[in-house]
């Protein structure tokens, strides 16, 4: 075995380095390829072909900076250019097109169109019969209740439904139709359309009446002041059948009987002079059919002008 150690110092020695390989450390041109290894003939087996080691190939398409054919407004694989994408970068796609989005027409409107509102419609029907028909305050309040729904109704929608018009007009009808109400029962609280009405039963010797229509019948009558135009003045009432047992003579038959003893002593007695007097005449009201047993043949008797004029005084004592 060789001594790695010198004999003179003792200093190792390394081993000798391999020779290098041909052309190594020396840098081939460009493009040209090493010393190492040596090409053999173009393909053959085991020997780089065209474009290997340090052999620059043809460029494969779509290498890096190289466009593939078809892309990016290459010509495709038959030559022929291909379609841009609708609506590619540039390119004019639907919006701006005609017919497309944003072509002038119509204005959209987001949730539908407006429709009508039926209970604004009931408000201002209610409403407008308030008018004549606010003394039952039913319909008034009704009118009122219709409105105030529909004007709810409205404001919510968020314009969807319409009538706010007739839905306000319902509300102020409705509104002035319970105060006319109110109105009335106020002023019949306070007697200002109380009326002095007498049951026929009732009837007050001595005073003042408006008289109904000859031959009709009335269950009450208006009491008068005697000083105010009135129609006749109560004087005598009485019984055409006091025992109830006699049978009815008819109505006819009955006035005259009435008619007999109101223009008799009754009528001076109260008057002061014999029947005719003073242009006065009698009126009598008689009971009828069915009256004539329950109210034993009840009749009353009146003072009235002859010539069918209203009295405005009374006519007791007049001719004494």
């Amino acid at each position: 075995m060789s001594n790695p150690f010198d004999s003179a110092g003792d200093q190792p020695r390394l081993p000798s380095a391999p020779p290098p390989y041909p052309g190594a450390g020396q840098p081939g041109a460009p493009g040209q390829p090493g010393p190492f290894p040596q090409p053999g003939p173009p393909g053959q087996y085991g020997q780089p072909g065209p474009g290997a080691y340090g052999q620059p190939g043809p460029p494969a398409p779509g290498a890096y900076g190289q466009p593939a054919p078809g892309q990016y407004g290459q010509p495709g694989p038959y030559g022929q250019p291909a379609p841009p994408f609708p609506g590619a970068y540039g390119q004019p796609g639907a919006y701006g097109q005609p017919g497309a989005y944003g072509q002038p027409g119509f204005p959209q409107q987001f949730g539908g169109p407006q429709r009508g509102s039926g209970r604004a419609v009931a408000a201002l029907v209610l409403g407008l019969s308030s008018i004549l028909l606010f003394w039952t305050f039913v319909v008034p309040l009704l009118a009122l209740i219709f409105g105030l729904l529909a004007a709810r109704d409205i404001k919510r929608s968020g314009g969807t439904i319409g009538g706010s018009g007739k839905a306000r007009a319902g509300t102020i009808l409705g509104i002035l139709g319970i105060l006319g109400f109110a109105g009335i029962v106020v002023a019949g609280a306070l007697g200002a359309f109380k009326t002095n009405k007498q049951a026929i039963d009732s009837l007050q010797i001595g005073s003042c009446y408006d008289l109904p229509v000859s031959g009709s019948k009335v269950s009450e009558l208006t009491k008068i002041d005697c000083t105010k135009p009135h129609d006749g003045q109560a004087y005598f009432k009485s019984q055409l059948n006091p025992s109830g047992t006699l049978p009815y003579p008819g109505q006819t038959e009955a006035s005259r009987q009435a008619s007999t003893m109101c223009a008799g002593d009754e009528y001076t007695k109260f008057t002061g002079a014999a029947y005719p007097t003073h242009g006065l005449t009698v009126f009598t009201i008689v009971t009828d059919e069915v009256g004539w047993t329950s109210s034993k043949g009840r009749f009353t008797c009146f003072v009235t002008n002859a010539d069918g004029t209203k009295l405005t005084t009374s006519v007791q004592g007049i001719a004494g």
